[in-house]
């Protein structure tokens, strides 16, 4: 799926690079769209997980409100960047499949859940440190920074679209004014 869109690949180039049998296949997975999905939502929760670990590792290191700010502003530059737009939509075709199809909403339902408890997580101990806002919902909040950050598709297909420094200025001050404590 690195290589070629999914509705491209066969059953006959899986068993092929995979070197495994087509029953072998269907012992593990429904039928071969099973499989498709599956990838699909393996490779959403490698992104979940490698974002659980950045935020985790460069939060945890924060010693001061300032800190945390600078830290949030190397997040959302990293986060938002112009070159991973390939990865947005990767992650919102992958969100727009899942949506009428339950078994991959299942599957990916568990995926996004454990990205925004991990960042809930995080936001409960911000608000702890008493760098975060009281009234923050962790949940919330959560639940909004993950769809900033798929949100920015919009601009990746706008010809005219706001630089990517003008959307991390925005992002901050967002941040900064509504959630971060004075």
């Amino acid at each position: 799926m690195d290589k070629l869109p999914d509705y491209t690949i066969t059953i006959e180039e899986v068993l092929k690079e995979s070197g495994i049998s087509k029953g072998s296949l269907y012992h593990h997975f429904e039928d071969f769209q099973h499989l498709i999905e599956t990838c699909r939502v393996y490779r959403y929760g490698l992104w979940i997980d490698a974002t659980i670990e950045y935020l985790s590792s460069r939060i945890s290191t924060s010693t001061s409100r300032d800190d945390l700010i600078k830290i949030f502003e190397e997040i959302t530059k990293a986060v938002h960047a112009d070159r991973r737009s390939d990865a947005r939509s990767d992650r919102a075709a992958t969100l727009a499949l899942a949506l009428k199809n339950e078994r991959m909403n299942s599957m990916l339902g568990e995926e996004v859940k454990q990205l925004t408890l991990s960042i809930s997580s995080i936001i409960d101990n911000l608000i702890e440190k008493e760098y975060f806002e009281d009234s923050t919902n962790p949940k919330a909040f959560a639940t909004f920074i993950q769809a900033l950050a798929l949100g920015k598709i919009v601009n990746d297909y706008n010809p005219e679209g706001v630089s990517e420094k003008e959307w991390n200025e925005m992002l901050m001050n967002i941040y900064v004014k509504v959630f971060f404590k004075k």
